[in-house]
């Protein structure tokens, strides 16, 4: 998640006429499945390696020309899920993030990270950070 910066006037974000402000949060989540889908049969490696490998890169290539998104995209999807339920107040948010997150983690998602796996299991035992 990229970090919250104070000088983001929140009040002028969210004045905005509603559909504008759906176009760029839908821009922003479509972008980011994309190249997630784009780049994850990429991840972990060098780009050296990457270069050797997919020299002509030009598809998605996980499994024959179809891509997948990973727990990125699904993760920034639970984000913008808590930040659209509580805009203006981070305790809010972080308690839907927290409960959105273990519910996803309880589906067994395919690709889970190791980090994002001791998360989950630090949340379940109902630890705060």
């Amino acid at each position: 998640m990229l970090p919250f910066h104070a000088s983001v006037d929140l009040d002028a974000m969210l004045s905005r006429p509603p559909h504008d402000l759906f176009d760029r949060f839908a821009g922003v989540l479509l972008g980011t499945a994309i190249g997630d889908a784009l780049g994850l049969p990429m991840e972990g490696m060098t780009s050296r390696a990457v270069a050797r490998r997919f020299p002509n890169f030009e598809r998605y290539s996980l499994l024959g020309r179809t891509g997948y998104v990973s727990d990125d995209t699904e993760q920034s999807a639970l984000v913008a899920q808590a930040l659209a339920r509580h805009p203006r107040d981070p305790e809010g948010f972080v308690r839907a993030f927290r409960r959105s997150l273990l519910g996803w983690f309880v589906r067994l998602p395919w690709g889970i990270g190791f980090g994002t796996l001791r998360a989950c299991a630090r949340i379940m035992m109902g630890m705060r950070r």
